[in-house]
C-alpha cells in the first residue's frame, strides 16, 4: 500500500550487515554514515557497501 520506504538499495540494515562482514570495525562507521545520509533531503539510490569486484571474487 505504501511502497518501499528506504531511499537506498540495499536497505540500511542489509548495508550494515554486508559492511560489517566485509570491513569489521570500519563497516560499523560506514553503517553509521549511511544512517546519517538517510534523510528527507537525500536523493537515495543504489549504494553497495562492498564493491562488485570484491563480491564476485568472494563468491
Amino acid at each position: 500500500m505504501f511502497g518501499p520506504r528506504c531511499k537506498y538499495y540495499p536497505s540500511c540494515s542489509s548495508y550494515a550487515v554486508s559492511a560489517i562482514e566485509a570491513y569489521g570495525l570500519k563497516g560499523v562507521a560506514m553503517s553509521a554514515w549511511r544512517l546519517l545520509r538517510c534523510n528527507p533531503w537525500s536523493h537515495g539510490g543504489v549504494d553497495y557497501a562492498v564493491p562488485k569486484e570484491k563480491v564476485a571474487i568472494n563468491g
